[in-house]
């Protein structure tokens, strides 16, 4: 019976590293967590000079910064993790790329949220209406 146990704890510890992204990286160093692990990723890669993603922006390059939570899906944090990331505007998520969607989707918490909720799309007919009404 002892062992039994063991079995199920090992699959329930697979499935977890399973679901984990990252989770090679930050199974090697033990005193992270892969919150913590993306956290800090993400705040390297901000201070390199490389934009992570093709259309990156600054803040004081963006003439009107447009209210991203006005795409489903998207709150109050992704917004912020958004603006972290040099996104600003409908436009510039409009335009991503598969690469740019991979890439913002390795900093969700639940993965290929960008295309289920349709952020690209959206984003299209908010830059549409936008256009429209200038």
């Amino acid at each position: 019976m002892e062992a039994m146990y063991y079995v199920l704890a090992a699959y329930l510890l697979f499935l977890v590293c399973a679901f984990c992204q990252g989770c090679m990286v930050v199974c090697k160093k033990k005193e992270k967590s892969v919150s913590e692990f993306k956290e800090n990723d993400l705040e390297e890669e901000m201070n390199s000079s490389i934009p992570i993603l093709s259309n990156a922006l600054k803040e004081s390059e963006v003439e009107e910064i447009d209210d991203l939570k006005k795409i489903k899906g998207v709150g109050v944090k992704l917004e912020k993790l958004l603006h972290s990331l040099g996104v600003y505007t409908f436009k510039q998520i409009a335009e991503w790329s598969e690469k740019d969607v991979q890439k913002v989707d390795s900093y969700l918490k639940f993965p290929g949220r960008i295309e289920r909720d349709g952020w690209i799309e959206q984003a299209k007919a908010l830059y549409e209406e936008k256009l429209k009404r200038q």
